[in-house]
């Protein structure tokens, strides 16, 4: 392997360490987001539950 294609491997690996960086955040706010869908969806679950014990 020479030289230009070693700097070419490293820009590589850095674009793709940005890029796993960005997937990793994307998915910490989506996981985040999925949790609030879950908290809400088992309040009315709780809520629709009381009005049919009622």
């Amino acid at each position: 392997m020479n030289t230009k294609e070693i700097e070419n491997l490293k820009v590589q690996i850095k674009q793709l360490q940005e890029e796993n960086q960005a997937l990793k955040e994307q998915n910490a706010i989506y996981k985040e987001q999925l949790e609030q869908k879950k908290q809400e969806q088992n309040k009315t679950d709780k809520f629709r539950a009381a009005k049919i014990t009622r």
